[in-house]
């Protein structure tokens, strides 16, 4: 009857120090998920703040690129009327100008869109990344939940 019940109270003191050890193991791991997701979050928000600052310059690069060439046009206007151009060549330059810069403009909106898919590529991935982070997490917590019924059903 001693050996049954030492043989017990054996089994029951490994099974708590495992459980123990896997109770700090989930501990660990949740801390660690907390820290990766607050690193997520700071990483997004200066990722939005970056890509805010950079919307901003790129206005203000349009609006001066815009206005500079409002100038030219301007200035060449004055140069053909100086120099006596006809109308028709004016029409045609004014006519490819505009056409130069719609282009421009197009150009720029593609690469504005480039950059945008970039930057959602790579919080995808680090999205994808925590996920996997917190599928560990659940694994982890499943094994736990696992030995803790089996401590139980062995003092039961």
């Amino acid at each position: 009857y001693e050996r049954s019940e030492r043989a017990a109270r054996a089994a029951a003191e490994k099974e708590r120090k495992e459980r123990d050890g896997q109770a700090a193991r989930v501990s660990a791991l949740e801390h660690e998920l907390t820290s990766v997701r607050r690193e997520r979050d700071e990483a997004v928000k200066e990722a939005r703040a970056a890509a805010e600052e950079q919307r901003i310059k790129e206005v203000r690069l349009h609006r001066a690129l815009e206005e500079v060439e409002k100038h030219r046009a301007a200035l060449r206007a004055m140069r053909e009327d100086r120099d006596g151009v006809g109308q028709g060549a004016r029409a045609e330059a004014q006519k490819l100008a505009a056409e130069n810069s719609r282009l421009r403009k197009k150009e720029g909106e593609l690469m504005l869109t480039f950059r945008k898919q970039a930057r959602l590529i790579d919080v995808l991935k680090r999205q994808k990344l925590h996920a996997e982070a917190a599928m560990m997490l659940g694994f982890t917590e499943e094994e736990f939940e696992r030995s803790l019924e089996l401590g139980e059903r062995m003092l039961a």
